[in-house]
């Protein structure tokens, strides 16, 4: 059964878009936004820290249409409480973040679509997200692991930028005509060697508009390491939420371009520089 309220907002969301979250550590953001929703049908939140999906689960999935999600279909397939790999999730879950299951139970309760074990290399792919198209794309603070120690060191801001830049070319297929990526992202040096503009652009996106983020706009959430000591916070710092939007057109002279948005070209999208990582291939 479809269902029908008036629209409620948070920040630069609504609960008339089509969300995915992606990388969500122990849920709260998406937990957030869903409390302000009140009803999250239109929010899909995704993780990569646990296991219990099945492509054999959604093969009826693929032939159906995806507006309004499909709900009920798609509670089928993460509503799957005797399966051993579920309970795989929460034991998971559970030694990662300390508050994350009673989050998704929060999340699910609330008509949010929770799926685990969604790279965000391949999840364009992914046979839940492979037809359906979403107006906003969200990532808080990516991060690949302390790969190769200091934040300083440069094989290490390679591993950040290849876990962008393949990040920005999966979202980018998966957005509605007016659908943004937004990235929340420390600004600070070393975090600004990751040039994230820079990475959208080459994956074929401009920036619409920086803001800089404030966690106490959003009630509840915890940011969680992504690496060792998952269930702690880190020092957020000065950072801003970076919202990109795909370039439709794109001329033989650098910085003209064109992109449909739902707020239009705003401060940035004419100033993409030419990229600036010698170190990056």
């Amino acid at each position: 059964m479809e269902v029908f309220s008036f629209e409620k907002r948070i920040k630069h969301y609504s609960s008339y878009q089509k969300i995915l979250l992606v990388g969500e550590g122990d849920f709260s953001f998406a937990v957030c936004l869903a409390r302000a929703f009140g009803l999250a049908v239109n929010m899909v939140a995704t993780s990569l820290d646990s296991r219990g999906y099945e492509a054999n689960h959604v093969n009826s999935l693929q032939s159906k249409e995806d507006s309004c999600f499909k709900l009920e279909i798609m509670m089928t397939l993460i509503s799957r409480n005797g399966d051993p790999r579920n309970r795989e999730i929460k034991e998971s879950l559970m030694v990662n973040y300390s508050k994350a299951m009673s989050n998704v139970k929060e999340l699910e309760s609330r008509g949010c679509i929770v799926l685990h074990e969604v790279d965000v290399h391949s999840m364009s792919r992914h046979p839940f997200l492979i037809s359906v198209r979403f107006d906003r794309i969200i990532y808080n603070f990516p991060h690949a692991g302390y790969l190769h120690g200091s934040e300083r060191n440069k094989l290490q801001i390679w591993s950040h930028q290849h876990l962008v830049r393949g990040f920005f070319e999966n979202a980018m297929e998966m957005l509605t005509r007016v659908g943004e990526i937004h990235v929340t992202h420390k600004t600070t040096i070393p975090f600004s060697e990751w040039k994230i503009v820079e990475l959208a652009y080459m994956a074929g996106l401009y920036l619409v508009h920086e803001e800089q983020f404030s966690i106490w706009d959003y009630p509840g959430y915890e940011n969680k390491r992504g690496a060792g000591m998952c269930d702690q916070t880190f020092h957020i710092g000065r950072c801003s939420t970076f919202k990109f939007a795909r370039i439709l057109y794109r001329s033989t002279t650098f910085g003209f371009h064109l992109g449909a948005t739902s707020s239009g070209p705003g401060p940035g999208w004419d100033e993409c520089p030419p990229m600036q990582l010698p170190f990056y291939t």
